[in-house]
């Protein structure tokens, strides 16, 4: 498992885990749902547990259930305006109307 970042989101990470008191120091990407245009992903701070993979850098810790590792490959997590952009790092997005629903 490798996770694509940057040190300004290294930075913000660890900022948001300094402030949680007798809480895990790891940060694992999960599935956050599923829309039109494919699964959405997030980040919560979380124990690693067994069936997870797990990569760290700057001293940070990234954990992810070895099942989503695999249908998903790597990750991009990147701060930008105010939040966390998580996806993966090849990942093509399907576009909306692929469910045949009429969104927008």
């Amino acid at each position: 498992m490798q996770v694509i970042t940057n040190t300004e989101s290294i930075e913000q990470l660890v900022a948001v885990i300094e402030k949680k008191e007798n809480r895990p120091k790891s940060v694992r990407i999960f599935v956050a749902g599923y829309a039109c245009s494919g699964p959405k992903f997030g980040l919560v701070i979380d124990p690693s547990k067994e069936d997870d993979v797990v990569y760290e850098q700057e001293g940070l810790q990234f954990v992810m259930n070895e099942a989503v590792h695999e249908q998903f490959g790597d990750f991009k997590v990147e701060f930008q305006d105010g939040g966390f952009i998580v996806m993966p790092n090849e990942y093509e997005a399907a576009g909306c109307s692929t469910c045949g629903g009429s969104c927008g």
